[in-house]
């Protein structure tokens, strides 16, 4: 393409007027333009390409814009229907367009407004804003207005957020509310850090996160850490408040645990605590790993059952619980003991239910099961 002479020294002295101050930091503006109106007050180009380079001369952004206004002082510039790239290193990082805007403090800080979409190419996550402030100084993006992003089939609207494009790290503040497909979930909270080129997201303040199914909720986690991988689909949940699982009926406690939301498979390494809030038993143990399609758990160390209805209590060095069947698989070291009719047994393995003080005890090892009967005492009269 030829530009004419005329039309190069008119280009010229635009980029002068516009990077005066620019050049003082070993910087470069350039401005492309179609039409130029001259007027008192600036001036003004329609269907132009202005662009910003670092003193390596390297891209720091080039845009196309439908109208660019200058101030008199030339300091500011007021652009319409603008599409475009930022760039970082030379290359680009974000894909933008928006309906309005402002560059300022000699192009190193570009303002956008009104239906602002920015995506990033390195991994595809799409930002739609009302205010967004570039810095590519700082390789900082400043959303200043409810927000949403979306990525794969993640998306989250919050209050404001700051982009740092060379971490690909998006921190997000104020009112959170996220959703997610395969399985359908929702998240709210007031903070929370993504590592979108790791796949993770860090929450370190009180958060909500609901599971659903066919409309449904599934189950509903509270914790105030938790570190959750959007591939795999787990939360590790580090200061858990409150777990809940519809069905099965089981309410976990623990202070550390990762969970798959997507199976709805639970596994902790530290101590835990099981209870089915409707049959009203409770299993404790160091280790667990709980399958709740299945509506089984696997416990290890420390093992202790209790029925709260009829006080028959388990313990053993491992068990299998199996929730739909009301049934414990316990061995190693057991002890049994129930109140009705009261007595104790001790042995190698015992399987049976708390809930209907039905346990068969049995031993292994050669060594014989221990059986112990309390009789009732009669009261003494006073």
């Amino acid at each position: 393409m030829k530009i004419s002479k005329n039309k190069i020294a008119l280009s010229w002295s635009i980029c002068l007027l516009f990077s005066l101050a620019s050049c003082a930091n070993n910087s470069q503006t350039k401005t492309r333009e179609k039409v130029i109106k001259k007027s008192t007050g600036g001036l003004s180009l329609n269907k132009a390409t202005l662009e910003q380079s670092n003193n390596q001369g390297q891209p720091l952004w080039k845009i196309e814009v439908k109208q660019a206004n200058y101030s008199p002082d030339h300091k500011k510039v007021l652009i319409k229907d603008i599409k475009g790239n930022l760039f970082q290193d030379g290359k680009r990082i974000l894909q933008i367009a928006a309906k309005e805007g402002e560059i300022y403090k000699n192009g190193e800080q570009i303002y956008l407004k009104n239906n602002i979409v920015a995506v990033d190419p390195r991994n595809n996550i799409t930002i739609n804003a009302q205010q967004m402030r570039w810095q590519p100084k700082q390789d900082l993006l400043t959303i200043t207005q409810r927000f949403s992003v979306n990525h794969l089939d993640l998306q989250l609207f919050a209050d404001q957020a700051q982009y740092h494009s060379r971490t690909q790290e998006l921190e997000l503040t104020g009112k959170i509310l996220g959703s997610s497909q395969g399985p359908y979930i929702k998240l709210q909270t007031e903070h929370l850090k993504w590592l979108v080129s790791q796949h993770k997201i860090i929450g370190d303040q009180m958060l909500e996160f609901i599971r659903y199914q066919d409309n449904s909720i599934t189950d509903q986690l509270n914790t105030k850490k938790m570190e959750i991988d959007t591939i795999n689909k787990t939360i590790l949940s580090q200061d858990t408040l409150s777990f809940k699982s519809i069905s099965p009926s089981i309410q976990v406690s623990g202070n550390n645990f990762l969970w798959n939301y997507r199976e709805r498979h639970l596994q902790s390494q530290q101590p835990v605590q099981l209870y089915d809030y409707k049959q009203q038993v409770t299993l404790t143990a160091n280790q667990s790993d709980f399958d709740q399609n299945k509506k089984l758990a696997y416990l290890k160390g420390g093992v202790h059952g209790l029925s709260s209805h009829n006080k028959s209590e388990i313990y053993a060095q491992q068990a299998t619980w199996d929730i739909a069947a009301k049934k414990v698989d316990a061995s190693g070291s057991v002890i049994y003991k129930q109140i009705n009719p009261e007595m104790q047994l001790s042995g190698d393995q015992a399987v049976g239910s708390l809930q209907t003080n039905q346990m068969i005890v049995t031993s292994q090892s050669g060594n014989k099961v221990v059986t112990q009967i309390y009789p009732k005492q009669k009261l003494s009269n006073n």
